[in-house]
């Protein structure tokens, strides 16, 4: 079977597991997202259970979130947040606030500081792994009682946060990208010309070496996965995530044998991917 011409119609026909959301355009699907989170956290707190998740600093935009939560008057205090990973700098601890990369600045902004006082989470309520001390990751996720929903994207050489795809023979076992947890990585190749490409304008001295990220073992531990894509490119990339081989190379791959999965794209994610002969470049 030929993965990259499954057609849109056929997706829950090949993964009759999986539920697959598609939007008009990238607004509705992250407006969609805004609402169903909102209202977890509602359904979740009339009955006086917390919201526990794992977020990713992209791929979602999260100004519609906080929009809804200061337009309902929500409140965060059940709210429980992972964040995925963090670039660290060359002294092995997370990179400053100042730097422009920082996810931690990012999510300060949005969603700390862009929730109205009374309804925003606390800073104990928002975890980000420290490279200086991983294992405290796997342990708070222990003491909160797990992970409700992992959001996720997928990188361009199929990783999820920052796992990687193994870089030789030896290091591609189940064992080191399924089971992985929270640890210190070297960024791959890969990563650092796709973040050259989509964040800072090919200007790939600014983007850090090393990062910390939650493991594959953590994300996977969720109750419910979902799966969020918005590039044209990702047209490509999920079906060979989704439908291809699963695979310690393409690490995405894991999310297979997830029994909750559910997918968000764009209509023009879920279009068979198009193969140019000749690239659109300007002189």
């Amino acid at each position: 079977m030929d993965i990259y011409a499954i057609g849109e119609e056929e997706f829950s026909k090949v993964r009759p597991g999986m539920t697959f959301l598609i939007f008009d355009d990238l607004e509705a699907q992250d407006r969609h997202f805004a609402r169903t989170l909102v209202d977890r956290i509602k359904a979740d707190g009339a009955v006086g259970r917390p919201t526990r998740i794992i977020l990713p600093t992209g791929p979602l935009h999260y100004e519609y979130f906080v929009r809804l939560v200061n337009a309902e008057r929500v409140s965060l205090e059940g709210l429980r947040v992972v964040m995925m990973d963090e670039f660290c700098d060359e002294d092995g601890g997370a990179i400053g606030e100042d730097h422009p990369l920082s996810f931690r600045r990012f999510v300060r902004e949005i969603l700390l500081d862009g929730v109205g006082k009374p309804l925003r989470m606390g800073e104990g309520q928002l975890h980000f792994p420290d490279p200086r001390a991983p294992e405290a990751t796997s342990r708070l996720i222990d003491q909160i009682g797990g992970i409700d929903v992992t959001y996720a994207g997928i990188g361009i050489d199929g990783h999820l946060a920052f796992n990687e795809p193994p870089r030789t023979e030896a290091e591609a076992t189940e064992q080191n990208v399924r089971h992985s947890r929270t640890r210190v990585i070297d960024v791959a190749a890969q990563t650092v010309a796709q973040y050259g490409m989509a964040g800072t304008d090919g200007n790939i001295d600014v983007i850090p070496r090393r990062a910390v990220t939650v493991g594959l073992e953590e994300m996977l531990a969720a109750r419910e996965i979902h799966m969020y894509f918005l590039r044209n490119w990702h047209s490509g990339i999920m079906r060979r995530a989704l439908f291809g081989p699963v695979t310690p190379w393409f690490p995405a791959s894991y999310v297979q044998g997830h029994p909750n999965v559910t997918v968000h794209m764009p209509k023009y994610v879920a279009a068979v991917p198009k193969v140019n002969v000749i690239l659109n470049v300007t002189t």
